[in-house]
């Protein structure tokens, strides 16, 4: 028996076109056939909302050295920067692909500095439960935009908080041993994301 494949970002799109009853697509390219656009903006916007709010597989502590110029580059991935270690309490920002000091309003350098990262990645690179809980996210919002059916966004609205939940822990298993354990954000994270779910699984739940 073949194993269950990981969900991709075909995966996730299909996912969100069978909540509304369309057919599933074997192709992100517009074949002229199927135009998954929206359906591929929806994804996209979501995927962001989710990434910038920071997990243990998406934040990195990295180091950064100014160049001749004191000028510090950054790739377009950086979703949002924090100053850690030495540089805690800093705050930075990114301006014209160049990091930016905002306490002392500069992008020029006379150090390296010590940042934690929150990155971007491509769908495919995402973690399985987070994956599917982006995609269950992104099902709910696609139906409301394309449908508006009350009864389909009851159902939806289950299966992310079901998806949420497993992401949750799925999250919690990895921080262990990493330098965001102690940090406060994740349990931040969980309680406001998570109230918003239940709320949003109460609101919505079938009578």
């Amino acid at each position: 028996m073949a194993l269950a494949q990981r969900l991709d970002k075909l995966g996730a799109i299909n996912l969100m076109l069978t909540s509304t009853g369309e057919q599933k697509v074997s192709t992100l390219v517009d074949d002229g056939v199927n135009d998954t656009d929206d359906a591929q903006q929806v994804l996209d916007e979501i995927t962001i909302e989710v990434l910038s709010d920071g997990w243990d597989f998406n934040q990195i502590r990295t180091v950064l050295s100014p160049d001749t110029s004191g000028n510090i580059s950054v790739t377009n991935n950086y979703l949002r920067i924090d100053g850690t270690d030495t540089d805690y309490r800093r705050r930075f920002t990114v301006r014209g692909n160049k990091l930016y000091d905002l306490d002392n309003a500069t992008d020029v350098f006379d150090k390296a500095v010590t940042l934690k990262v929150t990155q971007n990645l491509e769908f495919d690179d995402i973690p399985s439960a987070c994956a599917f809980f982006i995609a269950r996210s992104a099902a709910r919002v696609y139906q409301q935009q394309t449908k508006g059916d009350p009864q389909a966004d009851q159902i939806l609205a289950q299966q992310e908080l079901r998806a949420w939940e497993r992401l949750k822990k799925d999250n919690a298993k990895t921080q262990d041993f990493n330098w965001i354990h102690d940090s406060r954000s994740v349990t931040r994270l969980s309680a406001e994301r998570g109230t918003r779910y239940q709320q949003d699984f109460e609101n919505n739940r079938p009578i």
